[in-house]
């Protein structure tokens, strides 16, 4: 039940912006793409969603092409959070939390999809906001509403169904405050460790390093590195990919390494 890029190409405007890319995403299991700006990484997440076909090479869901799948049955087995989710409805906070659930319908009954509702509206921690309208949020509650939407809509893994699901993650802390950028990232770990995949894009290597199984790094569209974050964060990694002079060390407590600027 694994979902995989098997040495991807994508190309846009008669660019490659993904060359030769293989990355796998187990159940249970956390992943982290970091890189600089351009690297590829929301192009390579994009494939593994279904919403780019590679020019060469495949993406697949338990050994499955991605393209194989009908939209409602991939639905309903991954959830994408984009960068800037647009909505431009005056609906409340629930309702718009709700729509994750349109997949599941002939799926599910009205009384699973408002327990899923309430579940991810406290996981995501703007229960005390359902009743508010979308537009009069700040942009980083509009946020954490778009992550209470795509938890909707893969949280039936959760319930019991033996299916992982794939929640994947472009950029999500933007518009946060470090508290939320925690809890957000936090959040996504957690649902791993029920035996579901997460595939996050972040820009602060701290941070994936904090939370995440697994980093893979992405340079000028090829993946330079993958695995644990002790081996892959390292000083000549950070030296030859982000062009930084920084120290790498152990956090005394976690235990997990962390990039200090020299």
């Amino acid at each position: 039940m694994t979902l995989e890029a098997d040495r991807v190409d994508v190309e846009r405007g008669g660019l490659t912006l993904v060359r030769a890319a293989s990355l796998a995403v187990e159940p249970g299991e956390c992943v982290a793409m970091i890189g600089p700006n351009g690297a590829g990484k929301s192009t390579l997440l994009h494939a593994l969603s279904g919403a780019q076909t590679p020019a060469r090479g495949v993406c697949r869901l338990d050994g499955r092409p991605l393209a194989e799948y009908a939209p409602a049955e991939l639905a309903r087995r991954r959830a994408v959070l984009p960068q800037a989710p647009a909505l431009g409805f005056p609906l409340n906070v629930a309702d718009v939390v709700a729509l994750g659930r349109s997949p599941h319908a002939g799926f599910s009954d009205r009384g699973e999809d408002r327990r899923v509702i309430q579940a991810v509206l406290a996981e995501a921690d703007i229960a005390h906001l359902s009743e508010r309208t979308y537009p009069s949020l700040s942009g980083g509650e509009r946020q954490r509403v778009h992550l209470a939407r795509v938890l909707a809509q893969v949280w039936t893994a959760r319930c019991g169904d033996s299916s992982a699901r794939y929640l994947m993650l472009d950029e999500p802390t933007n518009n946060l405050d470090i508290a939320h950028q925690q809890r957000m990232i936090a959040t996504a770990a957690s649902f791993a460790q029920y035996g579901n995949g997460v595939l996050a894009v972040l820009h602060d290597p701290n941070l994936a390093a904090q939370y995440a199984d697994r980093l893979v790094v992405l340079a000028d569209g090829t993946v330079r590195a993958n695995g644990p974050p002790d081996e892959v964060l390292t000083s000549s990694l950070m030296a030859d990919i982000f062009g930084v002079t920084a120290l790498c060390r152990t956090h005394p407590r976690t235990g997990r390494p962390f990039v200090l600027p020299a």
